[in-house]
């Protein structure tokens, strides 16, 4: 189920206020703690890759199949992409933030966090671009979007391994 607002998360991820990503409790196990993960990154277009880079290093050494990694790499790409181009973030001296954390053992979970401002989130007939947060439904488990005008965050959970459902 994907939600708006504060909507119900995915229920393998838990719902506790204290969880580094929206709805998301993390794995623990005898042999290893997901530790989660946040960074900031200026507002810029020339950071969307650092975002990816980021995002990838964290996923090594945790089981996750090519596939899921490339989906998620673009679910975050679009995402930190939106927060550069439709929000505060993108304005001189903007930063935004992304977090990371594996909530369980079948689950990876992201969210962006920009500095919010008007948005207009339905695509355009005849323009490149507007289909973002339409990827990012199609390619998670489970996302959403909370906030307003004054900082936004938009999460979603991927599995690491889709062709098995793990």
């Amino acid at each position: 189920m994907h939600s708006q607002g504060q909507g119900t998360l995915d229920s393998r991820c838990g719902e506790t206020s204290a969880d580094p990503v929206p709805g998301m409790a993390l794995e623990t196990t005898a042999s290893a703690v997901a530790r989660p993960l946040r960074r900031d990154f200026r507002g810029e277009p020339s950071q969307v890759p650092l975002v990816r880079d980021f995002v990838r290093r964290y996923l090594v050494g945790w089981p996750c199949s090519t596939d899921a990694v490339q989906d998620i790499l673009l679910c975050v790409t679009e995402l930190a992409t939106n927060a550069v181009r439709h929000s505060r973030s993108g304005l001189p001296g903007g930063y935004f933030g992304v977090k990371i954390a594996i909530c369980d053992e079948k689950c990876v979970g992201v969210a962006v966090e920009d500095a919010g401002g008007s948005w207009d989130n339905a695509p355009h007939e005849g323009l490149e671009g507007g289909r973002g947060l339409q990827i990012v439904s199609a390619l998670s488990t489970d996302m959403g979007v909370t906030g307003s005008g004054t900082g936004r965050t938009v999460w979603f959970h991927s599995l690491r391994n889709p062709d098995t459902g793990d």
